[in-house]
């Protein structure tokens, strides 16, 4: 809560009495000594004496209502916030909700209100639109790898594997595939991938161990066979890993050969196995449904799926992230594009903006309700200690009854001139 800054005027009303007594005292005591024998001096101690009265009764007044004045048989009448909170609570809360926020009121507060116009008012401006935009990718990107949502995705996914429409689709896409030719740029893929595994470490570390397994059983089938696998080891005629090189290289060659030559036998073999596949999945042939069937349920049964979207969403919450810290990412300015046709679509659609603007004011309606505000009221009164109470209230308005006890000592002072005037022109021989 924001707190007005503290100034002088919290001291004004006890500068204002202490100047009254003072002026009085200093009047008495001249005039009792004969340093003055005026008799204006005399109407102007009436005006000191008034402005001392009038000064305290405001003092306990306005000291009245926050704390508790020790005076005798009139302190029971003091600390009157403190005494009263209860009546004072429900009175406040009555007037916010049976004179301030009465139904009426609040249908006259809505009456030319337009939720759409203040929508177009902030979207109008570029700056306002983008900082919009990004506000929302960045909310996205936050939650984007939630819990929760790649549950939701795992569940979704699951139940779209088990549709065993998905395979129908499958082979159409594999044969519209086929048509555009994009068989080719498959074999281009696959030559590729299959160079790219062929040339791991790992893998010819095992095409080796296999190659040397071989061996093994080889000379185990006779004691011929041994004495010349034995010898030829022994002179280093077998050269597994220079043989387990080699055959990547051939296996190599040979599948790019096939994938370079569309009539090559066994590329046309695989392609019309392929082209068969797809047609017997489009037209629901249960023998190839069943295969498609059976990786869709491996799926759904394989316990890393939901590890592997939670990945993949990570993933996209970093790149998210990444594009927008970009100065040049070229992904506000096209979500800003497409607001900015949304907005004037949406500012030309008068029947869109005035659903808009009457759900709103129902929803307002709904909610806004004068028995809940004077709820809001008493329970956020009632949840201050005494003294929070009472700061808050001296907070607002001390400053203003700090110059009613000001008020009340020039008052007084002027009714004391006026009097101590009236009774020397009335009574002065």
């Amino acid at each position: 809560m924001n707190q007005k800054p503290k100034t002088k005027v919290k001291h004004l009303g006890h500068a204002s009495l202490a100047l009254a007594v003072v002026g009085m005292t200093a009047l008495e005591l001249a005039l009792r000594l004969n340093w003055l024998a005026d008799p204006w001096w005399r109407i102007l101690k009436a005006g000191f004496e008034a402005a001392t009265v009038g000064g305290l009764a405001d003092w306990f007044a306005v000291s009245a209502l926050f704390r508790s004045v020790p005076i005798p048989f009139l302190r029971r009448h003091t600390n009157i916030i403190v005494q009263k909170r209860i009546q004072i609570t429900d009175s406040i809360a009555d007037m916010v909700q049976n004179q301030w926020f009465t139904p009426e009121a609040i249908d006259r507060l809505l009456a030319d209100f337009s939720a759409s116009q203040k929508i177009l008012d902030y979207l109008d401006a570029p700056d306002h639109r983008r900082r919009a935009v990004a506000a929302v990718l960045r909310g996205i990107a936050d939650q984007v790898d939630h819990p929760q949502l790649a549950a939701l995705l795992a569940h979704q996914l699951h139940g779209l594997l088990a549709s065993p429409e998905l395979a129908r689709h499958w082979g159409n896409a594999i044969l519209k595939a086929i048509e555009l030719g994009y068989n080719d740029r498959l074999w281009t893929w696959a030559v590729g991938a299959l160079k790219t595994i062929l040339a791991r470490d790992p893998v010819r570390a095992q095409l080796t161990h296999r190659l040397e397994s071989i061996g093994s059983h080889y000379k185990e089938k006779g004691w011929w066979k041994a004495l010349v696998y034995d010898f030829m080891q022994k002179t280093g005629a077998i050269d597994y890993d220079a043989l387990a090189v080699v055959i990547v290289d051939d296996v190599t060659r040979f599948v790019e050969a096939v994938a370079a030559d569309p009539v090559n036998p066994s590329r046309k073999w695989i392609d019309d196995q392929v082209l068969a596949f797809a047609h017997g999945l489009a037209d629901g042939n249960e023998p190839y449904l069943s295969v498609v069937t059976a990786i869709q349920q491996g799926f759904i049964e394989y316990e890393g799926t939901l590890t592997l979207i939670r990945d993949l969403l990570t993933r996209a919450r970093v790149s998210l992230r990444d594009e927008l810290d970009r100065p040049d990412s070229r992904l506000v300015p096209w979500i800003d594009r497409l607001l900015e046709s949304e907005v004037d679509k949406f500012r030309r659609d008068a029947r869109r903006r005035e659903m808009l603007d009457q759900w709103v004011k129902s929803r307002l309606r709904e909610y806004v309700k004068p028995a809940q505000i004077g709820k809001i009221v008493k329970d956020h009164l009632g949840a201050l200690n005494d003294r929070q109470l009472v700061d808050q209230i001296e907070d607002k308005v001390g400053d203003d009854l700090q110059y009613i006890r000001l008020n009340g000592a020039i008052v007084g002072g002027i009714v004391g001139l006026i009097l101590g005037l009236a009774r020397y022109l009335l009574f002065h021989p």
